[in-house]
C-alpha cells in the first residue's frame, strides 16, 4: 500500500511538474500572420497575454478582444476601428465550451483540424519542439505545442502562414480602442435606431452572437447568443 501510495504522489507530481512546464512556455507574445483565403490575402495580428488576447484584422479594420476568466466565462468585444464602436457580448455564448473556445482562438485555427490529420514528425526540445501534421487533401499544419503558437497552416483555398513574432505589445494595441463607444449584444434589439447598429446589422455582425474564431475555411464559426 505504501508503494502505492509513493507511486501515485510520483505520479501526481510528475503531471503537476509537465503542466507547469506547459504552462511557463505560454508567454506573452505578438504574431502576425498572412492569411490568404481563396482570392482574398491580408494580414491578422494576434497580441497574447496571459489571459487577454487581441486580434486585429489590418485590412478591415475589425479587431476582437478576448478575456478568459479564471472562473471559466469567456469575455468578448467585437471592436470597429472605422467606427470608434464596440460590442460586448454575453459570457453564456460561450458557456461549457470555455476552455476549447480559447484555445482555439489563441491558436488562430481550431485545434479539431489535427484530429483529422496524421503526425509526421516532430523535432526540438522543451518550449521549442515542433509538429507536422499533415492529410489527404494537400493539408499541412505545423505548430509549436508548448507554446500554443501556430507557424503555419494550408489546405485547398485557405493558408496561414506567420511572418513575424516579437514580444508582446498587447496593452499599446488594446489602449488604442480605450475610449470608444461600447454597446451591449444583449442590447441590441433596444438600439437598432442606432446608425452603428443599423451599419453593423447590415454587415451581418449582430445577427447571431459569434464565437470569434473560424474554421478552416475562414469562415466565422457561429455562438450561441440571441438572434435579433
Amino acid at each position: 500500500m505504501k508503494k502505492l501510495t509513493s507511486y501515485t504522489i510520483a505520479l501526481f507530481s510528475a503531471f503537476a511538474a509537465h503542466t507547469a512546464f506547459a504552462e511557463s512556455c505560454v508567454q506573452p507574445v505578438s504574431l502576425t500572420y498572412d492569411v490568404s483565403l481563396k482570392e482574398k490575402k491580408g494580414q491578422i495580428a494576434i497580441h497574447r497575454n496571459g489571459r487577454e488576447m487581441l486580434r486585429e484584422n489590418l485590412q478591415t479594420g475589425v479587431v476582437e478582444y478576448w478575456y478568459h476568466s479564471p472562473a471559466g466565462p469567456l469575455k468578448l468585444i467585437r471592436y470597429v476601428d472605422s467606427e470608434k464602436h464596440g460590442i460586448e457580448y454575453q459570457a453564456e455564448d460561450f458557456r461549457g465550451n470555455e476552455s476549447e473556445v480559447w484555445k482555439d482562438i489563441t491558436l488562430a485555427v481550431p485545434t479539431d483540424s489535427m484530429k483529422t490529420m496524421t503526425l509526421m514528425s516532430e523535432e526540438g526540445s522543451g518550449c521549442d519542439v515542433k509538429e507536422i501534421y499533415t492529410s489527404e487533401g494537400g493539408k499541412e499544419l505545423v505548430w509549436l505545442p508548448e507554446k500554443n503558437i501556430l507557424i503555419s497552416y494550408k489546405a485547398p483555398g485557405v493558408s496561414w502562414q506567420i511572418k513575424d513574432q516579437n514580444e508582446s505589445v498587447f496593452k499599446e494595441r488594446l489602449a488604442v480602442r480605450d475610449n470608444y463607444i461600447l454597446i451591449d449584444y444583449a442590447d441590441i434589439g433596444d438600439s437598432e435606431e442606432d446608425p452603428f447598429v443599423k451599419k453593423m446589422i447590415r454587415w451581418g455582425f449582430v445577427e447571431h452572437g459569434a464565437s470569434g474564431f473560424y474554421d478552416e475555411h475562414g469562415h466565422a464559426i457561429q455562438g450561441h447568443g440571441h438572434s435579433h
